[in-house]
């Protein structure tokens, strides 16, 4: 499971694992407040502490005392600009400090994921921080908090509603799709061409082409949004057998038309190549935990693990 927040969204990741976690490493920059983390005795916690980011408030000897008291394992180092959150298995790293404005008033984003690499990296940069940092004790929080404070001004601002009613976290769609004749009808033509001027500013790579799927205005398929990612089961026409699947391919605008929705997407340079025959497919959703029976016809959407696994198993199979 990986997954992009941002705003709220952020900020309910982290207080909703915080409430069931087991064990908190973290590493940030500066710390004001200790919400929404729940830190406890065994906790550890990395900062700067240091005589600058206290004595300009933006680091709170005050809530270091706190933690201390409840037997969180604290420590100073010079320079630290990181912020990321261990919480057992999971792992949170964004723009965030821990901070009144960053939780209140800035629009702060991060990146969630169990990915066992990515932990475990997390994890041993923690060990790396400590065996160079300055452990915290009552000597140096009550030095600290002798330090006369800086007042720093801070703009009014307003917290930053960024969030929509309607957001979905992205997901990831196979389909199962087939060539078509060449549209010929003006109108269509004219749709097909505005919608992919308006899909082309959102390429990521610049050699990249674009591709279209048209789907009927009741399909499954037709709840996908920009954002999604989609996996393609491509065969030549309606009654032929599925051939080749394409790799993870972004969806870069959803066109809603008289008579379909048009789903417009990224085809990277390398997607051609990354292709798997029809029976490689198959045998590689297995090992990627896809259960049921895999049509040409398939319009699913796959749970973020099942994904998460595919892009890695795909990857596997390209190596070799």
């Amino acid at each position: 499971m990986t997954r992009f927040l941002y705003g709220d969204l952020l900020w309910k990741a982290i207080g909703g694992r915080a409430k069931k976690a087991h064990r908190t490493k973290a590493a940030i920059a500066y710390v004001t407040r200790s919400l929404p983390l729940l830190l406890t005795c065994g906790d550890i916690l990395v900062v700067d502490a240091t005589d600058r980011a206290i004595g300009s408030r933006q680091t709170s000897a005050t809530v270091l005392e706190g933690l201390l008291k409840k037997g969180v394992q604290l420590f100073s180092h010079e320079g630290l600009h990181a912020k990321f959150i261990i919480m057992d298995a999971v792992l949170y790293t964004s723009s965030a400090n821990l901070s009144e404005s960053s939780v209140t008033k800035l629009l702060e984003a991060g990146i969630e994921t169990d990915n066992p690499n990515a932990v475990s990296g997390a994890v041993g940069l923690i060990e790396k921080l400590i065996e160079t940092s300055i452990p915290m004790d009552r000597k140096f929080i009550a030095r600290i908090k002798r330090m006369v404070v800086v007042k720093q001004f801070v703009g009014a601002g307003s917290k930053a509603k960024f969030t929509p009613n309607n957001h979905r976290e992205p997901v990831t769609w196979l389909l199962g799709v087939h060539d078509i004749n060449d549209p010929k009808n003006p109108d269509e033509l004219k749709r097909i061409e505005s919608g992919s001027a308006k899909a082309k500013l959102f390429l990521e790579n610049p050699k990249s082409s674009l591709s279209w799927i048209r789907y009927g205005r009741k399909a499954k398929a037709a709840e996908a949004r920009r954002g999604d990612n989609l996996i393609i089961i491509s065969r030549d026409a309606q009654k032929a057998n599925a051939q080749w699947v394409y790799p993870h391919a972004p969806v870069l605008r959803v066109q809603n038309e008289p008579n379909c929705i048009r789903l417009f997407y990224e085809q990277v340079p390398s997607a051609k190549k990354k292709s798997l025959s029809w029976i490689e497919f198959k045998k590689l959703a297995k090992q990627a935990g896809l259960h049921g029976e895999i049509s040409k016809n398939t319009t699913r959407q796959l749970t973020d693990g099942v994904s998460a696994n595919l892009h890695d198993y795909w990857e596997q199979v390209q190596r070799k």
